[in-house]
């Protein structure tokens, strides 16, 4: 077993070191093709994007996850989870785009329209590749994601080229091309059926994976309120500069730990269905020493390189700016390695059904950073928000510590 898991991590990490390098690759690159105040208009309009995402289908795939192996016809079973996927993304769309209006300050029906496209194929899209996960199936999975990623790159490029759109309809139409491109290499044809949904199924799904939606939702990868904050207070540019610091430093890393997130959370479900808590806690500790033998040296690299970052790789040459930026690489990098150490360690509490402690624990958590921000960042530059997003995941991660401990003494 041990060498399953670590030939599948170890595809996941090929796969993800190739996805991570073309994220990477678009950030720098879209800032230089469309302007900070663009890409900071696309940042906040993608982050409302992926945040309905998570709030719509999320339940569904931790579920998926969770549950597919207790059924003997997985193929009916995941059929039946991607039927309510579907249906949600037809229903959430509606307010995705009253929302994301409210952003825009030129909106076009076409944009509105791409907008809604491109939403409906990222949430059947990523439940199709939740079952690749939920399978182990590492290599299709890894696939998936470099067809996406490409795709979106080189639709980006080409549409740019023709100059038939604003930035924001080229932007989206290529996020439709790319979701529907993998979505498409993942079922191999598109096949129009009757979707019917199973609604015992749904109250099995909400009761365990609406908590960990409404996580997601509010999860340090999203990061959704501050980006909102960071608008409303120092404006879209500040927010481009921010946000793309922000994300470079949390792709390394979330994109470092997803093979281990990728491989260790299925199989501690099925670990947890089997009832051997020996092998679970065995399996829990192997991911957490994995995490952090991948994460330390990337925290001495990043910090070596942060010049090179900002400055080579981001482009940004307003001195007063960098000073600030490098005051947020390093916490923010801290931040990240622990909030990936709590997500690894609340797989327990997830096995546990437990989801809505996670949820009242990631509520309290954002809501006091969120007030610190608000409170702070008026008086301090940006960089403030860093300390604030570092002590949040400190204490995410000692809240998430002493459950797992109560619930040992008392199991």
């Amino acid at each position: 077993m041990i060498k399953t898991v670590e030939f599948k991590v170890l595809i996941y990490f090929f796969g993800k070191a190739l996805t991570a390098l073309i994220s990477l690759a678009i950030i720098p690159l879209f800032i230089k093709w469309f302007g900070e105040e663009n890409y900071g208009n696309y940042i906040i309009i993608y982050v409302t994007f992926l945040i309905f995402v998570s709030g719509s289908i999320g339940w569904v795939n931790q579920s998926i996850i969770k549950y597919h192996g207790e059924y003997i016809d997985r193929k009916v079973f995941y059929g039946k989870a991607h039927s309510i996927s579907f249906v949600m993304a037809l229903i959430s769309v509606v307010p995705l785009l009253i929302v994301v209006s409210l952003n825009i300050q030129e909106e076009t029906i076409l944009l509105i329209f791409l907008i809604a496209i491109g939403y409906i194929s990222a949430c059947i899209y990523t439940s199709k590749l939740i079952e690749t996960q939920a399978e182990l199936k590492s290599l299709r999975f890894s696939i998936a994601e470099i067809i996406r990623l490409l795709g979106f790159v080189l639709c980006v490029v080409g549409l740019k080229t023709l100059s038939l759109f604003n930035v924001l309809e080229t932007l989206f139409l290529s996020l439709f091309i790319s979701y529907m491109s993998s979505y498409i290499y993942l079922v191999k044809s598109i096949k129009i059926k009757f979707i019917s949904v199973d609604f015992s199924m749904v109250k099995k799904f909400l009761s365990f994976g609406l908590p960990l939606s409404i996580w997601m939702v509010f999860s340090p990868s999203a990061n959704g309120i501050e980006k909102y904050i960071v608008k409303s207070y120092l404006g879209v540019i500040v927010l481009a500069q921010y946000a793309a610091v922000y994300d470079v430093i949390f792709k390394i890393f979330t994109q470092l730990v997803n093979p281990i997130n990728s491989v260790y959370q299925p199989l501690l479900m099925n670990i947890h269905s089997s009832g051997d808590k020996v092998l679970f806690k065995k399996t829990l500790k192997r991911g957490l020493i994995t995490l952090m033998l991948i994460c330390l040296p990337f925290l001495g690299l990043l910090f070596y390189f942060q010049d090179f970052i900002l400055r080579k790789y981001l482009g940004f040459t307003d001195e007063n700016n960098i000073i600030l930026l490098k005051k947020i690489v390093i916490p923010l990098a801290v931040s990240a390695i622990i909030w990936q150490l709590a997500i690894i360690l609340q797989k327990k509490l997830e096995a546990l059904e437990k989801t809505k402690i996670l949820t009242l624990y990631i509520v309290i958590v954002v809501l006091l950073s969120s007030l610190c921000s608000i409170w702070l960042l008026p008086k301090y530059d940006f960089s403030i928000l860093s300390y604030i997003n570092l002590l949040a995941s400190i204490v995410y991660l000692l809240l998430i510590y002493i459950t797992n401990i109560f619930y040992s003494e008392k199991g």
